[in-house]
């Protein structure tokens, strides 16, 4: 959710696209409240805020009336992996690690550093290689991302070819 707010807010700005900012708030205390999560998993306390973030992730795209507070260039990554590299990775997980590479793409190294150290903890993937996907292939993907929703504006519509293989080496320590 923050980096499909980080790209809804990039398309406000750039394109005009209308935000709704009661929608963008909601979106980001969800998910906010993720990344404040100290329970093991498992718990009543993690499953409480789990419910609690993914409820009021829905409400942001129903008050929205679209899945943008919730689906941005992470999402778009992870569904052109579907289609140019199927595996049996879960969405979520492929989600995850894209949202590692668009956040290094938007220099959020402090958000990065943070996202690397909870995913750790809750033992989700922080490489693609966790999804059996080499470097080529996942940027291959991210190339491919824009046209899985061409009326989706996000960071990956003006970034830099040069700039993927740089924060590719910052997400994923691979120099």
């Amino acid at each position: 959710n923050l980096s499909a707010c980080e790209d809804w807010f990039l398309a406000h700005k750039l394109k005009k696209e209308k935000i709704d900012l009661f929608s963008f708030i909601i979106s980001r205390v969800a998910s906010k409240s993720i990344l404040d999560l100290k329970h093991p998993i498992g718990s009543y306390e993690f499953f409480e805020v789990l419910s609690q973030a993914i409820i009021l992730s829905g409400m942001s795209m129903i008050i929205s009336g679209s899945s943008r507070p919730a689906s941005g260039s992470e999402h778009l990554i992870s569904h052109a992996i579907d289609k140019y590299f199927p595996r049996s990775n879960l969405h979520g997980e492929q989600v995850a690690v894209a949202t590692l590479f668009v956040t290094a793409l938007r220099k959020q190294f402090d958000l990065l550093e943070i996202l690397k150290n909870f995913y750790l903890t809750y033992g989700l993937p922080t490489n693609p290689s966790h999804l059996n996907l080499s470097k080529e292939e996942f940027l291959k993907a991210v190339l491919k991302a824009p046209n899985m929703r061409k009326e989706r504006f996000t960071i990956l519509n003006i970034v830099k070819k040069e700039e993927l293989r740089k924060a590719y080496n910052v997400a994923f320590n691979d120099d």
